[in-house]
Parts: structure tokens; sequence; C-alpha cells
């Protein structure tokens, strides 16, 4: 995989985590809609096991890691249905404690959203 590629997608992961664990109670509807948008489609190919086992080891993917995205995909898929964007705000704690700490384990530190999608998520292949 070509590592501008791969860097994309480590950010977007990194993206769907940071929107998991921020507080989007105070979120524009418009907001919501994007970051599901930024999620849906997504995490069921990027938080799978057999994709991130494919990725650099520089981006420090352990197996408990992995099993933690997967775990994370599995209910975050379950919200899935119309006008789920109103369903992020209120994501349960132990889901936002094992984004939490998949960021930690990757020494990723907090900023919020929309700030890193600015900041990282520019496509210049």
């Amino acid at each position: 995989m070509n590592d501008k590629i791969e860097q994309y997608h480590y950010e977007e992961i990194i993206l769907i985590l940071l929107i998991i664990v921020s507080d989007l109670s105070n979120y524009e509807e418009e907001d919501l809609i994007l970051f599901t948008e930024d999620i849906e489609g997504r995490i069921d190919v990027l938080f799978n096991k057999d994709f991130l086992s494919q990725l650099n080891n520089k981006y420090g993917f352990t197996n408990e890691i992995i099993v933690q995205l997967e775990n994370i995909s599995r209910e975050i898929q379950k919200l899935y249905g119309s006008q789920w964007h109103k369903k992020l705000p209120k994501l349960s704690f132990d889901l936002k404690y094992l984004a939490n700490r998949c960021l930690s384990l990757l020494k990723t530190k907090y900023i919020e959203p929309k700030l890193y999608i600015e900041s990282h998520l520019d496509v210049n292949w």
C-alpha cells in the first residue's frame, strides 16, 4: 500500500476515535451528520483486523488495539439507521472509554475532531 494512502487511513482511524470520545452534545446537527458520514462505511473497513494487519508497523496497531477497534466497530454499526447522527451525542461510557484507550495506546492526544480534520486529512497525493 502506498505510504500516503496508509497515512490517510491512519488519520481516518484517529478521526473516528476522536469523534467517539468527544462530547458532541453542543455540536450542530450539520456537524453530527458530517461525523456520521466520516464513520459510516469506513469503520467497518478501517477497524477490521485484516486491514489493520496490512498497515505499516510504525502506526503501532498491536493485537490489543485491533481487538478494541473491532469491538468499537461492532458497537457503532449497531447504531446505524435513519438519523443515527442523533445517537452520536449519547454514546455509552464504555464505548468512549474503549476509544480513549485506543488513542492512548496509539500515543495520540485529544484534539477536537473539526480541528483534526482541518490539520490532518488533507489529500495531497
